[in-house]
């Protein structure tokens, strides 16, 4: 039988609560891309787990350049000489093209992100790290097709 679910399966949380053997197996896909696993974001990687003494996990990094995306529209808009307020952010932001870690940020015309990607893991037991280490007990399967 595969089980599997969204965003909510991935993550320290489920397992911890759920443990090993239960979490065995299961799939997880979260709506972004799988950052973790990737060199040039070792940097981030490792100051993050310093300062918070522990792992990030991908949400981690798309909500820093979320906050990225955000700062450069209000930098833009002040730079404008325009009144900063949030109607000017919001028209800012759809007009973004900022250099992230999950590559460069753009919006389509209904405000959807350009660069959509869902990734897939599998929950797999590896006994060299701890139980509820997200980078080490959810292997990365690829990116989930997507439909046109």
């Amino acid at each position: 039988m595969i089980k599997g679910g969204g965003d909510g399966l991935y993550g320290a949380e489920i397992l911890r609560g759920a443990g090993f053997p239960a979490a065995e197996g299961w799939y997880a896909t979260i709506a972004a891309p799988n950052i973790l696993e990737n060199p040039d974001a070792a940097p981030v990687i490792e100051r993050f787990a310093k300062k918070y003494a522990q792992q990030p996990e991908n949400y981690s990094i798309t909500a820093y350049d979320a906050a990225l995306v955000i700062l450069d529209a209000v930098k833009r808009v002040a730079a404008s000489s325009k009144e900063v307020t949030r109607d000017a952010v919001r028209d800012a932001i759809q007009t973004a093209h900022v250099k992230t870690l999950q590559g460069e940020i753009t919006f389509d015309e209904n405000g959807d992100l350009r660069n959509r990607e869902i990734s897939v893991f599998r929950i797999v037991k590896d006994d060299k790290y701890p139980p509820d280490d997200v980078l080490h007990q959810y292997k990365y399967l690829g990116v989930a097709p997507q439909s046109s």
